[in-house]
């Protein structure tokens, strides 16, 4: 006669029961939580790095096609920028040829801002017409309004007509 086996939980069919327990639960949890702040704010430093670099690039294609037309005497005059840092409200710039006939208008991303000219100040760059030399030298400053240490800056000198572009050393190197 064969013996019916007990199916019920014994000391020894308990032992291999396998699973986690609920301190391991919440360590790994947290482990998740801490991993998941960490990448927001780097998405978020992402995002801000993104918007900077393309608001400084494009003022810079701007800058040089305003130079460019100046040089090969477009529409018979001088062509400027000017840059208008609006307190309390989204800057912009737009481009001109001779005393004031604009061509384009373009607004900041509401994330960034001019630093320099100052919030609330203008800066009127004209290139002279043949040689395309600007008015005056200076720099133009464009920051994250999320994270100030993000920026780039856009310098004219007067006396080359060279307008070049440089990075702040954050920007390459994001850290929240």
């Amino acid at each position: 006669m064969i013996k019916p086996r007990n199916k019920g939980f014994t000391p020894r069919t308990f032992k291999k029961v396998r699973g986690f327990t609920l301190i391991e639960l919440l360590i790994a949890m947290g482990i998740a939580v801490i991993l998941g702040g960490v990448s927001m704010s780097n998405y978020f430093g992402y995002q801000s790095k993104q918007a900077v670099d393309g608001a400084s690039s494009e003022l810079l294609g701007t800058l040089r096609d305003a130079q460019q037309r100046a040089k090969s005497q477009d529409n018979s005059s001088a062509w400027g920028v000017y840059i208008n840092a609006v307190s309390g409200a989204n800057d912009y710039y737009e481009v001109y040829y001779g005393t004031n006939a604009t061509t384009s208008k373009t607004t900041l991303p509401t994330d960034v801002e001019f630093s320099a000219p100052a919030q609330g100040a203008i800066l009127d760059i004209v290139f002279a017409k043949s040689t395309g030399l600007p008015n005056s030298a200076g720099t133009i400053t464009i920051i994250s309004k999320r994270n100030s240490s993000i920026a780039e800056t856009t310098t004219l000198n007067t006396s080359t007509g060279i307008i070049s572009n440089t990075a702040s050393s954050n920007l390459n190197r994001y850290t929240p």
